[in-house]
């Protein structure tokens, strides 16, 4: 396991598949210097899919990213957004 500091996440890991809006670069990052082959055999998966999983044109499933984040001890979910604004009654 890789020492956490490192992992240093923004608000998202994944976003839309809009130009836009990028994945966060620090998984790309953190796993070129662990090394692609040697986290690809970690999370089994052959190192060319795991170049194509965390390149910027690419689109991972969430279970693909759920892949590369486990060894990590990190996962991907849904929060509730909290917000300053008082709700309206309908």
């Amino acid at each position: 396991m890789m020492d956490e500091s490192i992992l240093v996440a923004g608000p998202a890991v994944v976003s839309p598949a809009s130009k836009a809006c990028q994945r966060e670069p620090f998984v790309d990052r953190v796993i070129r210097a662990r090394g692609v082959k040697e986290f690809a055999e970690t999370v089994g998966m052959p190192s060319p899919n795991l170049l194509r999983a965390i390149h910027p044109r690419h689109n991972p499933t969430q279970q693909t990213l759920g892949r590369l984040l486990e060894p990590f001890g990190l996962r991907i979910g849904l929060a509730e957004r909290k917000s300053n604004r008082r709700r309206r009654a309908a």
